[in-house]
């Protein structure tokens, strides 16, 4: 067992159930003694360390309300003295486990329920013998007294109690375990129950996916406005599933393919009666539903309308479809023949049933996740979110850009021997207009043109004095010339020498120059000339693209990116100067950090050498969802505390000083790996390399995907640096696993994404485009089916369909997006020795849908994320470590949040 691994994951799930510094007392108990262990509330690591020892030989539960006070070891607490609770629990007992009850969902038909809900689960544990759900409260709900005790109590009962009449309308059974002093299992331990232990695992973890009251009472009246009422049972002509009618399965489709439910229909005058129950049980939950009992049911002589309507409830209400088992069983013959593999006729009715189609531009995109940063970093991020209404993504990006900006030039990473980084970063986050981009640059920028304003502050005396010797020398110089051109012999050499030491102390006379931090767009010429006199970093951050117009050759008469491309790498950069020797630029420090509109993105494909050349490869892209709509009109502001730590934490970051080589110049500090998180690294190396294969996901964008590596360890460095602030030398730190684990999640769980759906918009992925040709070709023929000989005919001549199996990964995009379906048993005769093709049918619904799409393309707001659930724009706060002697609670604390 790898106990390295697996407690932090307990650590991160009660961190994610209760945050930090929780009040109160956890009670841990077993159920073999029955005996409790208590534990203060933050004590996380303890706790995971013993779950962890317990778990070979023990149950292990916790106890999801907080409890006041440490009890004895044989009492858990009561739901009275529970005195916090961070999220709504629900357990779900399933077959195939550990119960041998028969009316239980199997896991994925859970899952499937719990994917159809209004509001998804953040985390689900799997317990070996069901799954434990939880929605994470927006904060941690502290009850000030028994009212918001009981208030709370009220909407995990109310929560549960539509789960549980949810369950029953699929004639399932879920206990009520709404008690908020209830224990769970503890993930990372064992299910001892039966003879074969069982893994307690997790099985999706969100703790950014977190929930305000209101929108969880609005889930709870959503699940009961999808239930029909008692009244409705009672009656044929309305007793029916819970699943919309567009959900349900067509009966038509089932009997057309199952022998017995047609046996049944043709011979409903002599069905026996097990015969008919089981036609019942798979006929009632059709779309036609009971009325189709009924007629089905007419024709047997003891027909009765009251007897009837108590066989379809009791199908629909206390179990579920017959199975093909239970079939081949108790009617053998039926199914020898049988080609359907499927477990239960019903499924069948399913198969025919057409989703709408899902846009080939449209991705369900992660959010940003703050709880990689650091802590005052994070606060910040999160609050300006709230405060802005805005996505998390922009603030996340944009602080990262800040921070590079800090530290860009002055530290460096070591990844390993003869592989160095720099810390600058190149972000670019697309959002349409009206999301107050703007706002938040300004806001994220703030303390950097401070510093940038009070250095101008500092050195411009220093400047003018510098300025005024250098007038004086000059003058000297000039006399001293004169004088010798008048003079000879000795006396001329005399004045030759001055002249001479004059000279050269102009030359080594360097006059300072106004401290820049931050550019706004400038041109190539522009950014070498601002590196070599910054010494060389300087930071392009801007809520606009303008940039990319620039590079484009706005100001030029072509393309122009070779120093902003140096600037990334740390190449050195030749400067050309007036009157004056070149420059060299030596390891260069470029920061970008971008806020654009969507149509920027789509427009960089076609500027030639952005793609060839690397430039798009550089950037790290966000393509958050826009909160526009939804928007609370009237959002707390901003604590002043957390800006204060944030604007604190940015000037020491941009005080920091610079190392010195053996001669006494300016050079960077080398940041190191720890063991640890050396191997953290390898690990991720090892995972990403396999995605860089041709014609895979991530091989399509291998000019990204390439310089992901060197990304994670800069945001690695980044977030070390932005960790230890507290630190006088961060750099004699080595950078921890957590550090690089947070890196790498960033990476690979969102940065990924961003990227590929970055790249889909701006036309690079070559299997999106062949669909887009072969839906072309769909629409333009109006076909509802067709083989791929046929598609082969209609589109050959295209470069990228040179052979009939170039159509295979197109055809594959546009099953996944419910544009097509090949249809079961519809393969059509080869022709010349061929074998037989597969027939594939057109969803209905996609006719002519490309195309609208794309005339209305340039008219949408934001392609990049037209899904239901919009990010986040109420997320928690946590209080910060520093500089909180005056801090008070942030105003939209518990109490506020929840009512």
């Amino acid at each position: 067992m790898d106990t390295n691994n697996i407690i932090p994951k307990i650590q991160d799930f009660f961190n994610a159930l209760y945050g930090p510094d929780p009040p109160g007392y956890i009670p841990l108990w077993s159920k073999q003694d029955k005996l409790t262990q208590w534990y203060r509330a933050s004590d996380f690591d303890q706790m995971a360390a013993r779950c962890l020892e317990m778990a070979p030989y023990y149950d292990v539960y916790f106890g999801v309300g907080l409890q006041a006070e440490k009890l004895t070891s044989s009492k858990r607490g009561t739901s009275d003295s529970v005195i916090a609770i961070g999220a709504i629990h629900v357990d779900i007992d399933c077959s195939g486990g550990s119960h041998a009850a028969s009316n239980l969902p199997t896991f994925e038909e859970a899952i499937q329920l719990l994917n159809c809900l209004p509001i998804r689960p953040s985390i689900i544990i799997h317990t070996g013998g069901g799954l434990h759900c939880y929605w994470l409260f927006s904060k941690l709900w502290i009850f000030q007294n028994d009212a918001k005790r009981q208030e709370c109590q009220a909407l995990v009962a109310n929560f549960q109690r539509a789960m549980i009449k949810l369950f029953a309308a699929r004639r399932w059974k879920m206990d009520n375990t709404s008690d908020l002093a209830r224990v769970l299992r503890v993930p990372g331990t064992q299910n001892l129950k039966g003879n074969t232990p069982h893994p307690v695992k997790i099985l999706e973890f969100d703790p950014d996916r977190r929930y305000m009251y209101r929108e969880l009472k609005e889930a709870i009246a959503t699940i009961e406005g999808s239930l029909p009422s008692e009244r409705d049972n009672l009656h044929p002509q309305n007793t029916q599933n819970t699943q919309k009618s567009e959900d349900k399965p067509i009966a038509a489709a089932i009997f057309e393919k199952c022998a017995f439910l047609r046996h049944c229909r043709d011979n409903a005058a002599t069905l026996p009666e097990p015969s008919w129950y089981t036609m019942l049980s798979i006929v009632a939950r059709t779309e036609e539903g009971p009325a189709l009992c009924h007629e089905l049911s007419r024709p047997y002589p003891g027909y009765s309308v009251s007897e009837t309507d108590g066989k379809i409830r009791h199908a629909l209400q206390d179990t579920g479809p017959v199975t093909c088992e239970r079939i081949k069983s108790d009617s053998p013959g039926f199914c020898d023949t049988c080609s359907n593999k499927v477990t239960s006729p019903i499924v069948l009715g399913l198969q025919t049933r057409w989703e709408k189609p899902i846009a080939l531009n449209e991705y369900e995109l992660p959010k940003f996740p703050t709880n990689i940063l650091p802590v005052w970093l994070r606060a910040y991020v999160e609050a300006e979110a709230q405060a802005t209404q805005t996505p998390r993504d922009l603030g996340g990006m944009l602080a990262l850009s800040a921070c590079a900006c800090a530290v860009a030039k002055k530290v460096i990473i070591l990844v390993r021997a003869g592989w160095l980084e720099p810390l600058n970063l190149w972000t670019v986050t697309a959002l349409a207009p009206g999301n107050r981009k703007s706002a938040v640059f300004a806001d994220i920028a703030y303390p950097v043109e401070q510093y940038e304003q009070a250095e101008r502050d500092r050195i411009v005396p220093e400047i003018e004095q510098v300025k005024n010797r250098r007038k004086i020398l000059e003058q000297s110089l000039q006399q001293a010339q004169s004088t010798a051109a008048k003079a000879k012999g000795v006396e001329q050499e005399r004045f030759i020498r001055e002249a001479g030491d004059i000279a050269q102390k102009l030359a080594e006379m360097n006059v300072p120059v106004i401290p820049e931090l931050i550019a706004d767009d400038c041109s190539p010429e522009a950014v070498a000339k601002l590196l070599a006199e910054q010494g060389g970093r300087i930071a392009i951050m801007s809520p606009e693209g303008d940039v990319f117009d620039i590079m484009g050759g706005r100001y030029s008469q072509g393309i122009n990116i070779g120093n902003f491309l140096k600037g990334h790498s740390g190449d050195n950069i030749r400067v050309k100067r007036i009157n004056r020797a070149p420059e060299y630029v030596k390891n260069p420090a470029l920061t970008m950090g971008l806020a654009v509109q969507p149509d920027v993105l789509r427009g960089l494909m076609e500027k030639p050498g952005f793609r060839g050349r690397g430039l798009l490869g550089r950037f790290l892209y966000s393509l958050p969802v826009s909160p526009v709509g939804y928007r609370n009109t009237r959002p707390p502001g901003m604590p002043a505390y957390i800006k204060d730590n944030y604007c604190r934490g940015i000037r020491v970051l941009l005080s920091l000083p610079w190392g010195t080589d053996e001669e006494g110049r300016p050079e960077a500090h080398v940041l190191r790996l720890s063991h640890d998180a050396d191997v953290c690294f390898g690990e991720f190396e090892a995972w990403l390399e396999p995605q860089l294969k041709p014609y895979t996901e991530l091989g399509n964008i291998a000019d990204w995907t390439g310089k992901l590596a060197g990304a994670v360890a800069r945001i690695a460095g980044i977030l070390h640096m932005a960790e230890h602030i507290n630190s006088a030398a961060p750099w004699s730190i080595p950078v921890g696993v957590k550090t690089v684990e947070g890196a790498v999640t960033l990476a690979r769980d969102y940065l990924i994404y961003h990227a590929k759906a970055a790249f889909a918009e701006m036309g690079s992925n070559p299997n999106i485009e062949a669909a887009r040709c072969v839906l072309d070709w769909i629409n333009r023929t109006s076909k509802e089916k067709f083989n791929k000989r046929e598609l082969f005919n209609g589109v050959r001549g295209q470069k990228k369909f040179s052979q009939v199996k170039d159509l295979d990964p197109a055809l594959s995009i546009l099953i996944e997006h419910c544009y097509i379906r090949v249809l079961p048993g519809g393969r059509e005769r080869g022709q010349m020795g061929r074998s037989p093709g597969a027939v594939y049918e057109v969803n209905p619904y996609a006719q002519n849908t490309q195309k609208a799409q794309n005339q209305n393309m340039a008219s949408e707001n934001n392609t990049f994320a037209n899904f239901a659930n919009i990010a986040d724009v109420n997320p928690e706060v946590e209080n910060v470590t520093m500089n909180t002697e005056n801090a008070k609670e942030p105003e939209y604390g518990p109490d506020d949040c929840w009512n």
